[in-house]
């Protein structure tokens, strides 16, 4: 296991040094996980996440101080008042061994801190590595997710809109 320091992002000034790196991850991200979405996409929405309270952004460093994985993820309340957490995306240089629990640890226990009951994982039909992450740590699948995408607005890529029904 490489020797790992994980950083809470809070502010974009945070990621100068970082931004090739999570860029090149970005995009192998993107074409692994054959996402619709652009880099610039993938940027965009998360500096707009960084400006929410309720937004956890987490960087994981290898050595030499090169990130090797990153997560985010939402908290919130819902309808109910029941406190839950949305780790919505992870993304671990392949290799690079002992992050994902890292990271998801790190997640769970911020959500902990929040008063949380329910952490959900999101992940793409393929996302095998994300499927795994929640089979060691006791999750079970329970919803359906539909997604339609249609054009960004500013021609650049896809915009999603998401609708969620229960299995």
């Amino acid at each position: 296991m490489t020797a790992l320091l994980i950083v809470q992002i809070t502010h974009p000034d945070q990621l100068k040094r970082a931004i090739p790196d999570l860029t090149r991850m970005f995009e192998d991200f993107l074409r692994r996980s054959k996402e619709p979405f652009t880099v610039a996409h993938q940027w965009g929405a998360l500096l707009r996440a960084l400006a929410q309270e309720h937004t956890l952004f987490l960087v994981a460093f290898g050595e030499r101080v090169r990130p090797v994985g990153f997560t985010v993820a939402q908290a919130g309340f819902d309808f109910f008042g029941v406190g839950y957490c949305n780790l919505v995306q992870m993304y671990v240089k392949p290799g690079v061994t002992g992050v994902v629990d890292a990271l998801y640890q790190r997640v769970e226990e911020w959500a902990e801190k929040r008063g949380v009951q329910a952490i959900s994982l999101l992940t793409l039909r393929h996302g095998k590595a994300f499927q795994k992450l929640g089979n060691r740590h006791g999750f079970a699948p329970y919803a359906v997710m539909y997604l339609k995408l249609k054009e960004s607005a500013d021609g650049q890529g896809k915009e999603s809109t998401f609708a969620a029904a229960s299995s």
